[in-house]
């Protein structure tokens, strides 16, 4: 599915990219922005959404977790849920992945 970045926050349009160029399908995203305006479902950090297998949960959030420390981003958090029957989701957060925006995207085989 293709995305329209511009219709995306433009704090966290570069972790969007990011994601997307290793093939993650995100889901929902956000800059914090919208939590100060006053959206009752906006979080007040920087998040990304990520829809994976059940079967693939843990490698996906490990290699995240390892390709965003070892670029040198702190200040995240990687977090996975999962329920029976259901899609499998990674929500990536915190100030870290506003600095995304500044790194070239290359795609990369997983």
């Amino acid at each position: 599915m293709r995305v329209n970045y511009e219709e995306i926050c433009p704090g966290i349009r570069g972790a969007v990219r990011w994601f997307r160029s290793r093939g993650f399908n995100t889901t929902d995203s956000g800059d914090g922005s919208h939590f100060k305006e006053g959206m009752e479902c906006a979080m007040e950090e920087p998040m990304v959404s990520i829809e994976v297998s059940p079967d693939s949960i843990i490698q996906c959030s490990h290699y995240i977790d390892s390709e965003l420390r070892e670029m040198g981003i702190a200040n995240i958090k990687v977090e996975a849920s999962y329920s029976p029957n259901e899609p499998a989701f990674i929500l990536v957060y915190g100030s870290g992945l506003l600095r995304l925006n500044d790194v070239p995207i290359f795609h990369r085989v997983q």
